[in-house]
């Protein structure tokens, strides 16, 4: 996996590589500031993990 920042990864996914990245809208940045919320970075990681498992991409962290 590489990319440019934390939320702007290219990763191999079944051969294809393959550009992901988060862009957040005004609502999703105020919810951040609830208490328990999950960061931009936790939420993107996530993503990944999910999109890596059904695509078979490669592991790794942004």
């Amino acid at each position: 996996m590489s990319g440019f920042g934390t939320r702007h990864v290219v990763t191999d996914c079944s051969g294809t590589p393959t550009y992901f990245s988060l862009e957040l809208g005004r609502s999703c940045t105020s919810a951040l500031e609830t208490p328990g919320t999950p960061t931009s970075d936790e939420s993107f990681k996530s993503f990944l993990d999910v999109v890596g498992e059904r695509y078979g991409c490669s592991a790794g962290t942004p």
